[in-house]
C-alpha cells in the first residue's frame, strides 16, 4: 500500500491505524528523494533495478508480521510522483492519495515549523539563500518570485498545490489511485478506516479497534511534533490574510485547483 499526501493531511492517523491491526509493517516517509533525482539520469533498465532493490529492502520479511504481512509506505509529498513506478514492483499495489483543504495544511505546516529546530534552520536557509530555494522551486514548476520568500503562505501553500498536482498526474495518466479526504475522515473516523481497509485488502472490521486506538493516542506523543505542543503554537494572524494569498491564489488557478480557502 502507497500513500501519498498533500502533508498535515491525517495520513499519521491512518497509518497508526494500520499499525494497530497487527498484521501491517508501517514505513513513515522513508527517503526515496534519490530515485526522482535519479530517474531521468539512468538508463531505464538500472533505474527499474535500483528501484526493485530499495523497496525490496525496505519490504524485508519481519518476524513480527510473519510472511503474509501487508506492507504500508507513506510517502513524503515531495516523492508523491514515484508511487507509479514503485507499485510496479509488488503487483498488485494499492495506492491512496491524503489530502485536506488548503488553509488548514498551510496553518498546520507553519505550528510544525514553529515546533521543530530543522524546520527554523530552514527558514532561516530561505531567507539566507532565497536564489537556492527558487531553484528548488523551479524544478518543481514554480516561477517563486524573490519577494515571496519571506511570505509563510506563498512557500507552505506551495506545497499543497505540488502534491495536488501530482496526484491530478497520476490520474490524468491513468493511474489507478483514490483520493481519500481529511475533512471526510474526521466525520466519520470508523466508516472510512473501514474503507480504506476494504480497499486495501484487510478485513474492514478491523476498523472498530484499529479506530478508537489510532484516532486517541497521540502518535507523536514526547515529540516536538507532539499534539501538546503543537497546540501551543498559535497561528499568526498574517495566514488569515487574503493579502497573502495572491501569490497561491493565481497559482491555483493557473493550474486549475481550488484556492487556499476553498473546498478542495
Amino acid at each position: 500500500v502507497y500513500i501519498g499526501m498533500t502533508s498535515r493531511c491525517g495520513s499519521t492517523l491512518i497509518c497508526d491505524a494500520f499499525n494497530v491491526t497487527g498484521s501491517c509493517v508501517v514505513l513513515s516517509e522513508p527517503f526515496m528523494n534519490i530515485l526522482t533525482h535519479m530517474e531521468d539520469k539512468l538508463p531505464r533498465d538500472e533505474f527499474d533495478k535500483l528501484v526493485g532493490d530499495q523497496m525490496r529492502v525496505l519490504c524485508k520479511p519481519r518476524r513480527s508480521t510473519g510472511p503474509k504481512a501487508t506492507y504500508v509506505i507513506k510517502m513524503s509529498p515531495s516523492v508523491n510522483s514515484a508511487i507509479p513506478y514503485l507499485s510496479k514492483v509488488f503487483k498488485p499495489s494499492r495506492n491512496i492519495f491524503m489530502y485536506r483543504n488548503g488553509l488548514p495544511v498551510v496553518k498546520s505546516i507553519y505550528k510544525v515549523g514553529k515546533a521543530s529546530p530543522f524546520s527554523n534552520i530552514s527558514f532561516t536557509f530561505a531567507r539566507l539563500f532565497p536564489a537556492t530555494i527558487i531553484e528548488i522551486y523551479r524544478k518543481l514548476g514554480f516561477e517563486l518570485d524573490i519577494n515571496e520568500m519571506s511570505n509563510t503562505v506563498s512557500i507552505f501553500g506551495g506545497v499543497w498545490v505540488k502534491a495536488l498536482q501530482d496526484y491530478l498526474q497520476m490520474r490524468k495518466k491513468d493511474f489507478e489511485i483514490i483520493a481519500i479526504k481529511y475533512e471526510d475522515v474526521m466525520i466519520d473516523p470508523t466508516g472510512m478506516t473501514a474503507l480504506i481497509f476494504e480497499y486495501c485488502g484487510l478485513d474492514p472490521s478491523l476498523a472498530n479497534a484499529a479506530v478508537p486506538v489510532a484516532f486517541t493516542r497521540d502518535s507523536q506523543r514526547g515529540t516536538y511534533l507532539s499534539r501538546r505542543k503543537l497546540t501551543r503554537n498559535k497561528e499568526e494572524e498574517m495566514l488569515n490574510n487574503p493579502e497573502k494569498r495572491v501569490f497561491i491564489d493565481k497559482l491555483c488557478d493557473k493550474t486549475g485547483l481550488p484556492r487556499l480557502d476553498e473546498e478542495a
